[in-house]
């Protein structure tokens, strides 16, 4: 039999594409697949697939060359890099509106389980230690002070330790620790304060004490009138064609100052000058001062300044420290034994001879009473 062999259609030539032009996209060509060969062999057709090209194997992955640092690189100091700073959120959340349960059950929650008056009454007793009148002005209705007293007695020993009353506890003294160091600070500036801050009694000099050879000095204002009488009287001399008056007499001389110490040598006022009562600006007091300062009343003999007195404020800040200010002593009794003998006796001789004559009174009625009976 003969053999017929059918080749496979031939490829129709194509144009070479460029694909290498950076103007053109560059292009995948696929060449068509290989048919296979038919041989006709007894009356039967034989295909021969086409031999397989054999593939290349893949290159290895190359290895990132490291790149070698610059002379400026080297030479300039490692920055360390600074971590990304991330932006927070700015929107605001719409708020919620509740229901009036849900605020009365997120009011419950608060008070953790005590209902309006309670919870009135522990911040009421927290703030006057009064559990009476707490209990009264939380709103309870009591027949009278005892029946609310007992009431109260017994709602605090409920809430005493209950963890609102631990809660508002802690609150109230977060709030009044700045309050509690101002009154330490003003207790300690009244018991340590300068009674002299508020008034003293000092001593300056007089008229005559720095007056020109110890005369009367005088202000300026006591000078200008005088020179002026003068004046006055020459012009009247004058005018009725009198002697003439002599010059004026200036006494001391001018610059008198009430604030100047007394001079030793003063024969007016032998160096003591005079004594005058001074109140103090109460604008300028120091916080110790205006803690003792209890104002100023004006009475018919002048001025009185009322100045609280320095001592309970020195007790009650050694109180807040724990400080024994005055120990307390016990009592040592120092007793003669002879002495006190003696006087165990002479005690014991006045209440016999007190017996003796109680018994002679008594043996004398008894004999009246028998003379009486034989009349």
């Amino acid at each position: 039999m003969a053999r017929k062999k059918i080749e496979g259609t031939e490829e129709r030539a194509k144009p070479a594409e460029d694909n290498q032009s950076p103007d053109k996209t560059g292009k995948r060509v696929f060449a068509p697949p290989k048919t296979p060969e038919v041989k006709v062999r007894a009356g039967r057709v034989q295909k021969t697939p086409p031999a397989k090209t054999p593939k290349k194997p893949a290159n290895p992955a190359r290895k990132p060359r490291a790149a070698k640092p610059s002379a400026a690189a080297t030479d300039a100091p490692a920055q360390e890099k600074k971590p990304r700073a991330t932006g927070g959120s700015t929107r605001v959340t719409k708020a919620v509106k509740l229901k009036q349960k849900e605020l009365e059950a997120l009011q419950a929650g608060n008070l953790h389980d005590l209902d309006a008056r309670q919870a009135k009454f522990v911040d009421l007793w927290l703030v006057t230690q009064n559990g009476t009148q707490s209990y009264i002005d939380a709103g309870y209705e009591c027949k009278s002070d005892a029946v609310a007293a007992a009431a109260a007695s017994r709602l605090l020993k409920k809430v005493k330790e209950h963890p609102y009353t631990l809660a508002k506890r802690a609150e109230l003294f977060a709030k009044t620790e700045e309050i509690t160091g101002r009154v330490i600070q003003r207790i300690y500036g009244a018991a340590m304060a300068d009674p002299r801050e508020l008034v003293e009694y000092v001593y300056r000099c007089c008229r005559c004490c720095h007056g020109k050879d110890f005369r009367y000095q005088m202000t300026p204002r006591q000078l200008e009138e005088r020179r002026a009488r003068h004046e006055e009287a020459l012009a009247e001399a004058k005018a009725a064609k009198r002697k003439p008056l002599p010059v004026l007499d200036e006494l001391g001389g001018l610059g008198f100052d009430a604030n100047l110490d007394p001079h030793p040598e003063c024969p007016e006022c032998n160096g003591n000058g005079v004594g005058q009562l001074v109140l103090k600006d109460t604008r300028h007091l120091s916080p110790g001062a205006l803690a003792l300062y209890g104002g100023v009343k004006e009475t018919k003999d002048g001025l009185e300044m009322k100045i609280h007195d320095a001592r309970p404020y020195l007790e009650m800040l050694g109180r807040i420290f724990n400080m024994n200010i005055e120990p307390a002593a016990p009592p040592v009794a120092v007793v003669d034994t002879a002495a006190l003998n003696d006087a165990y006796e002479k005690g014991m001789q006045a209440t016999q001879a007190q017996r003796d004559a109680m018994a002679q009174r008594m043996a004398d009625i008894a004999g009246l009473d028998e003379n009486g009976g034989d009349a």
